[in-house]
């Protein structure tokens, strides 16, 4: 495919600086979508459902970080460069890039 998009292999990131505790929740299986302040994370949306293709984020367009409480499930990101990562199931990560759109795929590796 002559249009095909660079994959890069996803850092895996665990926000250090605010506690779970202090984190909106994110409820199984859901992955949620956050922007970061100085001073708290605020929850700008949430999806759930497995896709053929991509969800075009709109709200959640540029969030920050991400939190995937799914089982099973990876997250595919789309950016706004082209570049597509893969976040495994049951983490919480920092994206590298601005997310334009996102794709949950059932499958339990990347």
């Amino acid at each position: 495919m002559a249009a095909t998009a660079a994959i890069t292999a996803a850092t895996v990131l665990t926000v250090t600086t605010q506690p779970a505790s202090a984190l909106p929740p994110c409820a199984y299986p859901y992955v949620c979508f956050y922007r970061l302040t100085d001073y708290e994370a605020i929850k700008t949306g949430q999806l759930r459902d497995l896709t053929g293709g991509w969800q075009w984020l709109s709200i959640s367009r540029g969030s920050t970080w991400g939190w995937n409480t799914r089982r099973d499930d990876v997250l595919r990101v789309l950016y706004s460069d082209g570049l597509i990562s893969c976040f495994p199931a049951n983490r919480q990560f920092v994206f590298s890039g601005i997310v334009v759109a996102v794709r949950i795929d059932a499958s339990p590796v990347c």
